[in-house]
């Protein structure tokens, strides 16, 4: 959707991951229970569409302030919305390289719009969320304090795009699936059911009361076999 050039790794690997997610059955019939468009719902990029500046207004606002709402709990719309931000961040993150050199990470700065974005208050500002988000996560991701104290901060759940091989020329879904299948990623079936599970579009909550454990045992469980696939992912 998107014509711009590549920020970095993280940012084709990010896109790489969006191409494959947009049109995931799990997904579209999770986000068409938004009910944001009219109709049915064949690729999330038309739920993008509706937050961009082509838009009326009080129409982008709407959903966008729908988004945000959602988001605080719901891992796909922070996703959703993290896609309409990328524009911004990709210059961002072009104009802050330029002013600092190379100490500038675009997955750090991914990481803290993951956080932004699930902490945002609308009742603060809640008037052009775009603008307001891009401005908070800037904010953020620069400060010195902040930078310091969040080095160790979790990545947020599209962890698994880390191990996309862009240059094979497969298709995401195709090479997360032999990664996934490989022997030597050592994953139990548990393990591949929840990989399945976790890039299916639905909510970890929803995921961890289906298995019945709790949202942190799922994390640390997801945590663990991303470390185990990017191990397989490099050493292909």
């Amino acid at each position: 959707m998107y014509h711009l050039g590549i920020a970095s790794p993280v940012h084709g690997r990010f896109t790489c991951e969006w191409q494959w997610l947009r049109r995931q059955p799990a997904a579209l019939r999770h986000a068409s229970g938004w009910r944001l468009v009219s109709g049915s719902l064949r690729d999330l990029d038309q739920i993008v569409e509706l937050t961009l500046h082509t838009r009326p207004d009080a129409e982008r606002e709407r959903v966008l302030h729908d988004l945000v709402g959602r988001a605080q709990d719901d891992d796909l719309a922070a996703r959703v919305l993290l896609q309409r931000l990328l524009p911004e961040l990709v210059r961002v993150h072009r104009r802050r390289r330029w002013q600092h050199g190379a100490d500038v990470d675009f997955g750090d700065l991914l990481a803290t719009g993951w956080i932004v974005i699930r902490t945002y208050n609308t009742a603060r500002r809640p008037a052009r969320l775009a603008n307001a988000l891009v401005s908070d996560i800037e904010y953020r991701e620069y400060r010195a304090e902040w930078r310091r104290l969040g080095r160790g901060r979790p990545r947020p759940p599209w962890c698994f795009d880390q191990i996309i091989d862009e240059t094979s020329g497969a298709d995401p879904t195709v090479e997360l699936a032999r990664l996934v299948s490989d022997p030597t990623a050592g994953l139990s079936d548990d393990d591949r059911d929840l990989v399945r599970r976790l890039m299916s579009g639905r909510r970890a909550i929803d995921i961890a009361r289906e298995l019945e454990i709790t949202p942190r045992t799922l994390r640390n469980r997801r945590d663990q076999i991303a470390a185990r696939l990017r191990e397989v992912g490099a050493a292909a």
